[in-house]
């Protein structure tokens, strides 16, 4: 009787020890495939704050692969693309192979996306309307200020942290309040933050009914585009309850038929894509809340 029971122990004991194992290698795998992800976002931030000339397009002219990570969801394998741009030496010229940078062209939520050489990709910093991923007010309606906001790094030549970006925007904020605004803010007081808080020393334009052409040809000499949109047209499916009312967001970038964006309602989205028809139905102004009827602009500096 003691040996079956001494048996019994040690089979059992056996058997933890064999269960402690393999959830210790499984929990091991899951700290390498984050620490593959967390490398590759790291690559593209060091890329992004290493640019010497923020305010030039990034050009990507050929791509290499490599391995790609199973955590980014994409319609295909996702991949890792690594691309020697070339970036003008004017922003009057459409990129000329002058000069070359390293980047990574990488959305952690819309996957990687192989440019051509007739494509482009500003280095434009990026910040979440929601840099501590808290969505209470006055977070929820920040997508104004972060878009500014990011315009403000790419011209400025500065990087973007959690922190950094919720204290700059919590100050753009307190400045709306004191001129007694609140809220969801159109682009005409887009334009007069930018102008009266952010002192952007570029001349500051509102385009109105802009056609895709007007879009890409902004980028190609280096300037994003600040665009005010009704987000429940835009079809990203990571927004909540359907997405805001109404949103603002950066175009970095373009292709054939995809616009790369910044956009700050989701927490990575840094690179975001959106088809163009997509981005062009969505565009309207606040208008006092009748978003759907807005007009159709966006902001540039120029």
């Amino acid at each position: 009787m003691k040996r079956s029971y001494f048996s019994l122990f040690n089979v059992t004991s056996l058997g933890i020890i064999i269960l402690l194992f393999l959830a210790t290698l499984w929990l091991w795998r899951g700290f390498w495939r984050n620490q593959q992800f967390d490398q590759a976002v790291e690559k593209q931030v060091t890329a992004e704050r290493n640019a010497s000339e923020y305010a030039l397009p990034t050009k990507l002219a050929t791509t290499t692969t490599i391995d790609s990570i199973s955590e980014i969801p994409t319609t295909s394998a996702a991949q890792i693309i690594i691309a020697a741009n070339t970036v003008s030496t004017t922003p009057e010229e459409k990129i000329e192979n002058n000069n070359s940078a390293s980047h990574v062209a990488i959305s952690p939520l819309t996957g990687a996306l192989t440019l051509g050489e007739d494509d482009v990709n500003l280095i434009v910093p990026y910040a979440s309307q929601a840099p501590e991923r808290n969505w209470d007010q006055p977070w929820q309606d920040a997508c104004e200020e972060a878009a500014l906001l990011m315009l403000d790094a790419y011209y400025k030549g500065y990087g973007l942290s959690p922190l950094s970006a919720k204290d700059e925007m919590q100050k753009m904020i307190d400045w709306e309040t004191e001129q007694g605004w609140g809220g969801s803010v159109d682009i005409e007081h887009i334009k007069k933050i930018a102008n009266d808080y952010l002192n952007f020393k570029k001349k500051i334009i509102i385009v109105e009914n802009p056609s895709v052409e007007q879009i890409k040809k902004f980028i190609d000499v280096g300037n994003p585009v600040l665009v005010v949109a009704d987000g429940k047209v835009l079809p990203n499916k990571y927004y909540a309850n359907g997405g805001p009312m109404y949103h603002a967001l950066i175009i970095r970038g373009y292709t054939a038929d995809k616009f790369i964006t910044n956009d700050p309602g989701v927490n990575r989205g840094a690179n975001f894509v959106f088809p163009i028809e997509a981005v062009m139905n969505a565009l309207h102004d606040w208008n006092d809340g009748d978003v759907k009827n807005g007009r159709k602009v966006i902001l540039v500096l120029e």
